[in-house]
């Protein structure tokens, strides 16, 4: 009896991987589905809890069968367990989804101002190379350098 205990774990595990894989490889695209789900799957499949005080089951194998199946089983412990981990997974999720939400709107918010601090800087630079030194009155003036009169001089 302990082998088949064994074997049938082993054999819910590679299953269960692998229906959750089949859930999750479409979309994979969505980044916090995927998560979502895998972890769900992975939490209510693969998650032993204790059955009949001997043996192990998964999570929704024990909680069907101690609230429809056994009217007389004591499923305290299997639905607070779906419960606390089921709000765990959803507020990891909503979580990483602010953190990631909040990081994307803070990196474009300080794109945007590096851009336009570059701006200046480089409309500064430029206005410089665009401007001849000229000395009137022992001073230094800068005077603007038109196009038009750029191509004046040179015809």
């Amino acid at each position: 009896m302990e082998t088949a205990y064994w074997v049938a774990w082993i054999v819910l595990y590679v299953f269960g991987i692998g229906l959750i894989a089949l859930c999750v490889y479409p979309l994979r695209r969505r980044f916090y589905l995927t998560f979502f789900i895998g972890t769900m799957g992975v939490f209510w499949m693969l998650v032993p809890i204790p059955f009949n005080e001997v043996y192990l089951a998964p999570l929704f194998v024990t909680l069907i069968f101690q609230v429809f199946l056994d009217p007389d089983a004591n499923y305290a412990l299997s639905a607070t367990a779906a419960t606390v981990g089921s709000f765990t997974i959803i507020a990891a999720t909503l979580v990483l989804y602010g953190f990631n939400f909040g990081y994307r709107h803070i990196s474009e918010f300080v794109h945007r101002r590096l851009r336009t601090v570059r701006k200046y800087r480089t409309s500064d630079n430029s206005d410089a190379d665009e401007h001849a030194i000229a000395n009137v009155d022992g001073g230094t003036h800068k005077a603007p350098i038109r196009s038009d009169d750029a191509n004046e001089r040179h015809s």
